[in-house]
């Protein structure tokens, strides 16, 4: 077994995670920054390590998701080299499949007491998209709904984050990735 561990910067995994799943509690951006900061999460250095220990040291492999980094700027294209599959065929695939809400939108959501009760309520790790339906076909362009714009999270909170997680990512890069500094 090998294992291709992708990572994403920490301030866009926030962002991205809060999109999915903190904004449905209620909680807003900095609020849920705030809470994975105290966990220390994302846990990456953790994770590959636990990867280390079940698969071997020389099984895993750690990349940024970054089009600087990945082989030939695309993440399945680059899976495709790393697990000696390729070619793949990259000119067919489908559209993103798990598009984010707006941050925007969520922001609003996450005021409005009680939307989400039902995928509260989901079975861990699921989610009920009643409200993400009604807001796509309520609207005359669905794409308002979805879309990466990542600019709700400002320059000093993605600072603050990055900040907390440098020693951390200095480690990661001299360890997996020396290259890409």
């Amino acid at each position: 077994v090998d294992v291709f561990y992708y990572i994403r910067r920490q301030d866009d995994w926030m962002v991205s995670m809060w999109q999915q799943w903190g904004h449905k509690y209620g909680m807003s951006l900095e609020e849920f920054i705030d809470e994975r900061l105290s966990v220390e999460e994302p846990l990456y250095m953790g994770a590959a390590r636990l990867f280390e220990d079940v698969y071997g040291e020389d099984r895993v492999s750690v990349t940024p998701l970054s089009r600087k980094v990945l082989i030939g700027g695309d993440l399945v294209t680059d899976f495709g080299e790393r697990a000696g599959i390729l070619p793949l065929d990259t000119d067919s695939q489908s559209p993103p499949q798990n598009r984010s809400m707006s941050s925007f939108v969520c922001d609003v959501l996450a005021r409005v007491p009680d939307v989400y009760d039902a995928d509260r309520v989901a079975p861990a790790g699921r989610t009920d998209k009643k409200v993400r339906r009604l807001l796509e076909r309520t609207l005359r362009s669905p794409d308002l709904l979805l879309n990466s714009d990542k600019r709700l999270l400002s320059p000093q909170e993605r600072r603050r984050v990055m900040s907390h997680f440098a020693e951390v990512n200095r480690a990661l890069r001299e360890r997996y990735f020396p290259e890409a500094s």
